[in-house]
């Protein structure tokens, strides 16, 4: 039996080097371009009680948020394009709301929004209360509170209410909406 020549055996491992470094080499895996999202800004201005600028509400669409002024004023940039985008508002002491803006690509659209603070009144449960602003009443009658286990709750309540009136300028603006006709 005949050996084979040594510089045979030298170009069979360089041959096998060649095709081992070959197939271990990655895959070239196609680049994804970034996701462009398109966006615009919100801007505004939130009144108080009686119509007075109110500072340091929480503006906020997602996890997107600001903070008013002491004009009452915001911005809020990087807004997702949208024809309904929800905007919430909120204040510790104040009764929170949403507004729904159309945010547009490379736009600035202006909300005008108000947050009243709450009329509140703790009263006995086994009495009962009549909740009153203006000519809006809650009457609340005496035991109306029950556990989850089905018994009477004794004990006191304490109740937070506010009325909106469409027909008042000062609460218009806490209604979601923008009032436009054809």
């Amino acid at each position: 039996m005949k050996k084979a020549p040594l510089y045979n055996i030298g170009k069979i491992a360089l041959l096998l080097m060649a095709l081992l470094l070959l197939t271990a080499c990655p895959e070239k895996k196609p680049t994804k371009p970034d996701v462009v999202i398109d966006t615009g800004t919100i801007a505004g201005r939130v009144l108080g009680d009686e119509r007075a600028a109110l500072e340091g509400v929480t503006v906020s669409v997602g996890t997107n948020s600001t903070l008013t002024d002491s004009e009452g004023q915001f911005i809020l940039p990087g807004v997702e394009v949208g024809s309904h985008v929800l905007v919430n508002f909120a204040k510790e002491g104040y009764i929170g709301n949403q507004k729904n803006a159309v945010v547009s690509k490379g736009r600035t659209s202006y909300l005008e929004n108000s947050l009243r603070t709450p009329i509140t009144r703790t009263f006995a449960s086994t009495i009962g209360s009549e909740l009153k602003e203006g000519v809006n009443t809650i009457t609340i009658p005496a035991d109306a509170f029950v556990k989850p286990d089905g018994s009477s709750f004794i004990g006191n309540v304490l109740a937070e209410y506010r009325f909106y009136d469409p027909t008042r300028l000062v609460d218009l603006n806490a209604f979601p909406g923008t009032y436009s006709g054809i």
